[in-house]
């Protein structure tokens, strides 16, 4: 009898412990520190007095309302337990920085590991070194999904030059600092906008930062670049640490929507999507437009690389400058592929850029795209001033507006030869800004034309739908014929013109661009406060499951 119930009392204790490990937390603005804080009814006042009384397992559910509070992280969880800060039902906790002085993140984690941030609004931090989120120093697994940081910067006036003061600021900045580092880092579904940065950046990972996911996030009205994945500065590491590991490397940076990024002036055009020294990085299925320039795969720093960052499965149009730099300046490129992107009319200033600017690089591959270029002053390719070593050019479809397909390809020296290029019009849906749709027509001559050996194993293309359909891929981010389906995704500030499909739901607070054809296909569609549909915009919400694409 006494061995028959050691089992089941152990059963009991260990069920009993998960629970009490696994326990929910209140805080509102109209509790007490003195609460229990364990429902509801009698929750605690502050998050940080929150996170100062929990440990593993905790699920801290913030009620709607503003905290004026800057937020130390003092809890660690375990891969099995977490700790969860997030808010209550569908109400909204607004976590401001206005006038606290001190610590210069809303919330600062430091050393911490497994942990999860959600839904929460971050906003009104001003100062020198601003930040929304800061993860610093070294520990695994953090997820930031579904927040908005806002009104973050080094001054309140975006007009103002940082360079007299370095003024920086970031909205979330992750550096792993030490030879451990920080890895499995997952920033999904959030909204960054009117971020007065400096000469920073409004979403980095820099130093030692392995395995990551950037995903599904809204970045946009935000002074510099957008999203930079940096490797080789000195001062992101603590003395000792290998210059092999100062790479944030091993990452993904899909199905975000960047637009309106620029600086003071605009004269040193910033990135909406910046590879800067960094390692083994897809960027791939990015909505990138209206920024200084669109992407940009470069390092920055002299005698080091970026490696193996592949470009791909892009639309990328609108940008004032070029459609993405594609080499270094005082560093170097290396084995780095760009193809299947669709670039379209970038260089909105009336200057000589182009689709694909080449800069210094050594064994790349620019292939399967689509180089859509504005006017006789802009280019599908150039190469003006600096060394493309072993630099493939293949399989690209060029054209430009008005039909002159002169010097489509150019440079001083001249780039290497380009086979199995095409000049000709791509028969885009909608070739027309500022709302283009990237689908192909069906008789576009982009159409099964790209080389298919340089497409990976279960590749989707920009819709998510399989990347070969036919007999050859297609050239550019689209494919013909192809069903495109995400799991879910949230569609915030502009919408991009398009159909959008998921098999589970779809949450969108954007806007619809007067010109613009948007239909959201899901069975669940959510759209929040905010959403609209401006005068001459096309909106068309379909409850279902996913379809073929026209």
């Amino acid at each position: 009898m006494k061995n028959s119930l050691l089992p089941l009392l152990a059963s009991i204790l260990l069920q009993s412990f998960q629970m009490s490990a696994q326990a929910n937390y209140f805080v509102a603005t109209t509790g007490s520190n003195a609460n229990p804080g364990t429902s509801v009814g009698l929750p605690w006042q502050t998050i940080q007095y929150a996170l100062d009384h929990v440990s593993a397992g905790a699920v801290i559910q913030v009620r709607g309302g503003i905290y004026h509070e800057k937020i130390n992280w003092s809890a660690s969880g375990t891969a099995a337990m977490p700790v969860v800060l997030t808010n209550y039902l569908d109400e909204e906790p607004i976590v401001s920085g206005n006038g606290i002085p001190g610590q210069t993140a809303i919330i600062h984690i430091e050393n911490k590991s497994h942990l999860r941030i959600e839904n929460l609004v971050l906003e009104d931090n001003y100062m020198a070194e601003a930040k929304g989120i800061y993860v610093v120093g070294q520990g695994e697994d953090i997820t930031i999904e579904g927040c908005t940081i806002r009104n973050i910067g080094f001054t309140t006036n975006p007009a103002t030059n940082p360079n007299p003061v370095n003024g920086q600021a970031h909205g979330i900045l992750v550096n792993g600092r030490t030879t451990v580092g920080y890895k499995d880092i997952f920033i999904k579904k959030n909204e960054l906008h009117n971020l007065i940065t400096g000469n920073s950046e409004s979403l980095t990972l820099v130093g030692n930062v392995f395995n990551f996911e950037i995903d599904n996030n809204s970045l946009h009205n935000n002074t510099n670049i957008g999203i930079d994945i940096a490797g080789h500065y000195s001062w992101a590491v603590d003395a000792g640490v290998p210059a092999l590991l100062n790479q944030a490397r091993n990452g993904t940076v899909t199905r975000n929507i960047v637009y309106e990024h620029r600086r003071f002036s605009n004269l040193d055009a910033p990135a909406g999507i910046y590879a800067d020294g960094s390692k083994d990085v897809v960027i791939e299925h990015n909505f990138v437009f209206r920024n200084g320039n669109g992407l940009s795969v470069g390092c920055e720093n002299t005698g080091k690389t970026a490696e193996n960052i592949v470009v791909k499965n892009n639309f990328v149009f609108d940008n004032d400058n070029n459609g993405i730099f594609f080499g270094a300046n005082t560093g170097d490129i290396v084995n780095c592929h760009l193809r299947n992107n669709t670039f379209l009319k970038n260089g909105m200033l009336e200057i000589y850029t182009m689709e694909i600017f080449l800069q210094k690089s050594t064994g790349c591959l620019i292939a399967n795209n689509i180089l859509y270029a504005r006017t006789i002053s802009h280019y599908g390719i150039g190469l003006f001033g600096y060394t493309a070593v072993n630099l493939d050019i293949d399989y690209n479809l060029v054209f430009r507006e008005g039909g002159d397909l002169s010097e489509l390809i150019t440079g001083d020296p001249a780039p290497p030869a380009n086979t199995n290029t095409v000049a000709a019009n791509p028969l885009l849906v909608n070739a027309g800004l500022p709302s283009p749709d990237f689908h192909l027509q069906p008789t576009s001559p982009a159409i099964n034309q790209g080389n298919n050996s340089y497409v990976s194993a279960n590749e989707k293309e920009l819709d998510q739908g399989t990347r070969i359909v036919g007999p050859a891929v297609d050239k550019g981010a689209d494919e013909s014929g192809s069903q495109g389906c995400a799991t879910s995704f949230v569609l915030n500030g502009i919408v991009p013109a398009g159909i959008f499909q998921a098999t589970s739901s779809a949450t969108s607070n954007g806007a619809i661009e007067a010109g613009s054809s948007v239909t959201i296909r899901a069975p669940e569609i959510l759209l929040q406060p905010g959403f609209q549909v401006i005068a001459g915009g096309l909106f068309s919400a379909e409850v279902s499951g996913c379809a073929v694409l026209p």
